[in-house]
């Protein structure tokens, strides 16, 4: 890895500690995306590492406050940034991968003796006193500072001009984390998927016209079907964190503005406001029976299979909860068509038509 591109102006000054972590960022970000390009993943696992370990140095052997790092600690929110949309999401490798974070996190409060207790006499209590690295966004390492409004500003800003590959790799990554509870704000990325992909006016477009990077691209225009894999991952990887939070009326997006959608002039919208509620969650999976349906007549198969794949997912998940999103689905009653198909005690019972069966294993048509 470079430590001195030439494309960029000469260094700062030598006392600008911070400005010097800024200057080297260009060259280190660029340095991991050429990592990427080989999948020089091993290189990049101790890539990563260094960067852990020189901001625990230089916070413990200097009086420096924490946020002096924040550049460094940026550029290693980068690294995982790339690696979590480039590593293929069914691939043991990116599993390893969300463990590094949850490592990092795992480290705790990061310490330091007070500079106070320095100057201390012996017996004095001042030499027990720490500090703990704080940043304008929280503590490091427990709060992960920076990382969720990062991974928020990378979505938002590359989202459209990603692969397909790309655009799913991501989302499994960041619901995954999601789901082991590292920050619910990370669910305002799933909020953005599900209203690009459920409550925006778009074209439906087709499996067959799977799209790869093309920087001159649009969120704008992109298909349902572009995005759809992107939401279905969200609803795979983080479903139970999804539920939970629509059972609260979770509100407490910090990242994400949320604007006037499909949802927000709906019947369904107008009972409640949240971010996550189970009216939402309800009109997500309206959604799906509507693409379903779509893509049928349109004779997209393997999109409207993969589609009801999902919808029977949410609705397995949320039949073995006792949530609010599971008592308003019940009192709606059929919001999907053949709701009942969905249950699996009526599945396991032979009690829904549809069903093919081949021994005990039970496959629902797109009928």
């Amino acid at each position: 890895m470079q430590d001195t591109p030439k494309d960029l102006e000469d260094p700062p000054a030598l006392d600008d500690y911070t400005a010097q972590l800024l200057w080297f960022s260009k060259s280190d970000r660029e340095s991991v995306e050429e990592a990427i390009r080989r999948k020089d993943f091993d290189g990049l696992d101790g890539c990563a590492y260094s960067k852990i370990s020189f901001i625990n140095d230089g916070y413990c052997r200097s009086e420096r406050p924490a946020q002096t790092f924040k550049p460094i600690l940026q550029d290693l929110w980068h690294l995982y940034y790339e690696v979590g949309k480039n590593v293929p999401y069914s691939s043991p490798e990116q599993d390893k991968w969300v463990l590094h974070i949850l490592k990092a996190r795992g480290l705790g409060n990061l310490t330091r003796q007070a500079p106070s207790s320095h100057n201390g006499s012996d017996g004095d209590d001042n030499n027990n006193k720490f500090e703990i690295a704080t940043t304008s966004a929280g503590f490091l390492w427990e709060d992960l500072p920076f990382f969720t409004a990062d991974m928020t500003d990378f979505w938002v800003k590359d989202c459209a001009t990603m692969s397909a590959a790309q655009r799913v790799n991501l989302s499994h990554f960041l619901a995954k984390l999601v789901s082991t509870g590292v920050d619910d704000n990370l669910c305002g990325i799933a909020l953005l998927v599900f209203q690009d992909t459920f409550e925006t006016v778009r074209s439906m477009g087709s499996l067959a016209d799977q799209n790869n990077k093309d920087p001159h691209r649009t969120l704008h225009d992109l298909t349902i079907t572009d995005l759809l894999p992107a939401a279905q991952a969200w609803l795979e990887s983080a479903s139970y964190k999804i539920i939970q939070l629509s059972d609260k009326l979770w509100n407490g997006l910090a990242t994400v503005k949320q604007d006037e959608t499909t949802f927000t002039k709906s019947e369904l919208g107008r009972r409640s406001s949240a971010a996550f509620s189970p009216w939402r969650w309800m009109y997500w999976l309206k959604r799906l029976e509507e693409i379903k349906e779509e893509a049928k007549q349109a004779g997209e198969d393997a999109l409207a299979k993969s589609v009801l794949d999902t919808m029977e997912g949410m609705l397995s998940v949320v039949e073995h909860t006792d949530t609010r999103v599971q008592r308003e689905l019940e009192a709606v009653g059929n919001l999907v068509k053949n709701q009942h198909r969905f249950s699996r005690k009526a599945q396991m019972n032979g009690e829904v038509d549809g069903i093919q069966w081949d021994g005990d294993v039970g496959t629902i048509t797109l009928e």
